[in-house]
């Protein structure tokens, strides 16, 4: 273990933020400790360093393991500390800033309520099932990490599914439980149910942000009915770098684990399921459709393999991704300097 250590960014939000967190909630980042993990898809020991610092501004490690490909923060804050970082409202302040201050679209921000959360998640889950929707089996359909239920919302309108939502959140359950969505507030993994009851199981832009995604898997496949659907979204890595030219601002402390096409296939084959459908959303018509242009969709089905007794890991996973991206971790150098001397010039010309 190790103290958490941050910098000033050029926006100054880390340190905006932990003065006024030390002062008022009692937690900052530099209160808060580290933990050093092994892979969680294959569970080498041996990494490459692709970034020292995140988006925000945090001297936070971004890694890839050298065997598999998968990227993950490492060392990281340990389990307590991620969830004072939640609780404590300190994540969405500071992404919320962070976002003031640099996204180009003057009219896009972060919700400000529950109510505007679950109208955007609805939105948004209204086309994520015209894609899926024949690929749903009738029953029970539970999204782990439901949040104010807008996404459930859209399941139940679409299909006539019953649904189950499982979210931490004890303010975003009681809205999703107001609106008639049912929402149990705990952990997926201390959710208790009948095995292999679900007809279908979402996991829509939350695995980033598990500490434990191979859990999530095992949990899915012990859940699922054997002719049950698992439905992944989750950020693409690649387009994140390329869309941003840099490696640490495709990164961020939340999100624990990132993932390529390659790791993500990986990971789902290693756990017991079979893809059936595998997007990479990146074009103009996805953007017209209500979706994201740097997110990935996976729709599997369980297979007769238990989780993760075989090998399904591609050889080529590591230096292909790797590959790209040393092109812009090269850029980023580049950048670095070219910045100062932007900000110098800027201090003489006052």
């Amino acid at each position: 273990m190790c103290a958490f250590q941050h910098s000033q960014d050029s926006t100054g939000i880390v340190q905006l933020f932990d003065t006024e967190y030390n002062n008022d909630m009692n937690f900052g980042p530099s209160q808060v400790k580290y933990e050093t993990i092994t892979c969680n898809l294959c569970q080498g020991k041996d990494h490459k360093i692709i970034s020292k610092k995140d988006r925000h501004g945090f001297r936070q490690q971004s890694v890839i393991c050298t065997s598999c490909g998968l990227i993950f923060l490492n060392p990281r804050m340990v389990k307590d500390d991620y969830d004072l970082f939640y609780k404590t409202d300190y994540y969405r302040r500071i992404v919320k800033e962070y976002i003031t201050l640099h996204h180009k679209s003057a009219s896009w921000r972060l919700p400000n309520t529950e109510q505007e959360s679950f109208d955007s998640a609805r939105s948004f889950g209204l086309a994520l099932i015209l894609r899926v929707k024949k690929h749903l089996q009738s029953g029970l359909c539970i999204e782990v990490g439901s949040s104010s239920g807008g996404i459930l919302a859209a399941i139940r309108e679409t299909t006539g599914n019953p649904v189950m939502g499982i979210e931490p959140s004890m303010s975003e359950c009681a809205f999703a439980e107001k609106l008639g969505i049912p929402t149990a507030q705990c952990l997926f993994e201390n959710y208790v149910s009948t095995k292999s009851s679900a007809a279908n199981i979402f996991g829509v832009q939350s695995m980033n942000h598990f500490l434990d995604p191979k859990k999530f898997f095992l949990w899915a496949h012990e859940n699922l009915r054997d002719d049950g659907s698992l439905i992944v979204v989750v950020q693409n890595f690649l387009t994140m770098m390329e869309k941003t030219r840099s490696v640490r601002y495709a990164t961020q402390i939340d999100h624990t684990y990132m993932f390529t096409p390659t790791s993500l296939q990986n990971f789902v084959r290693s756990a017991g399921f079979d893809i059936i459908l595998f997007e990479n959303w990146k074009d103009k018509k996805i953007k017209k459709a209500g979706l994201t242009t740097h997110h990935m969709l996976i729709v599997a089905k369980k297979n007769m393999h238990t989780p993760f007794s075989i090998n399904s890991i591609d050889p080529k996973s590591f230096s292909n991704d790797y590959d790209l991206i040393k092109r812009y971790m090269l850029s980023g150098f580049v950048r670095a300097p070219i910045k100062f001397i932007k900000r110098i010039y800027r201090q003489i010309t006052r």
